[in-house]
């Protein structure tokens, strides 16, 4: 008998192996690609929170969003 076999969450660490995987691996582009689109949804966010403030914490429109980041509506709603 193995030392992890002895172990209670043994079964749940294998399990967990077995599961990660199934899962295919990013390519070196596809880690790239989504590296820059979560960099781009940040700052979204942050030009969001900073439009909120100076509305005294309003919600934005996406308009005045898309406006303030440089994008047409349409833009904004496929990058979201």
């Amino acid at each position: 008998m193995s030392p992890l076999s002895l172990l209670p969450d043994a079964d749940l660490v294998r399990s967990y192996l077995r599961d990660i995987g199934r899962v295919p691996l990013l390519s070196h582009q596809q880690e790239i690609t989504l590296g820059r689109q979560v960099q781009e949804l940040m700052d979204l966010e942050a030009q969001e929170a900073e439009l909120s403030d100076q509305r005294g914490g309003e919600t934005v429109p996406a308009a005045e969003l898309a406006k303030a980041a440089g994008l047409s509506a349409a833009q904004l709603k496929r990058k979201l």
